[in-house]
């Protein structure tokens, strides 16, 4: 995670330990992080909400198709309706199961959005909020961090 490093925790080629701080960021970088990615849920969770509601008027629109349907066939096999009502009843059905998938869709990509902003919200909720943030060493990117930590070092000439 990008950020104005406060603090360092530890010294140069100094061995580190799972869960000790390293360094402390300033953390209105990681809060601002956090609020984009809480609202960025918020709205996908909104989204999958109109799209049920839309799921749910399209079963109701297929269920009264397939009625009109069902009604046009008996009544041009008794020779009072024509053919081509039956026709636009199938549309009407096709049209409304295309709603249902549409709608389906939708919900499904409402939901990964919002997991995917509720996964990045949790990784950011892993960062301290505080007066400064501190990173804690997590193993894979210790060596990142130190080589940052370095750098950091070396560009303020201590």
């Amino acid at each position: 995670m990008a950020g104005t490093i406060i603090r360092l925790a530890v010294q140069d080629r100094q061995q580190v330990k799972k869960g000790q701080v390293l360094l402390e960021l300033r953390a209105d970088e990681q809060r601002a992080a956090l609020q984009e990615m809480l609202a960025q849920r918020q709205l996908a969770l909104a989204d999958e909400g109109q799209a049920r509601a839309e799921e749910r008027a399209a079963q109701a629109s297929l269920k009264l198709a397939e009625v009109q349907l069902s009604r046009a066939r008996h009544l041009v096999e008794s020779g009072t309706f024509a053919q081509e009502q039956v026709d636009k009843a199938q549309r009407d059905r096709d049209d409304a199961h295309a709603r249902m998938d549409e709608a389906a869709a939708r919900i499904a990509g409402a939901a990964a959005r919002a997991a995917a902003a509720q996964a990045g919200a949790n990784g950011c909720a892993r960062w301290s909020i505080g007066r400064g943030s501190s990173r804690r060493s997590t193993g894979s990117c210790c060596r990142t961090m130190r080589r940052r930590a370095r750098r950091w070092r070396r560009e303020r000439r201590w």
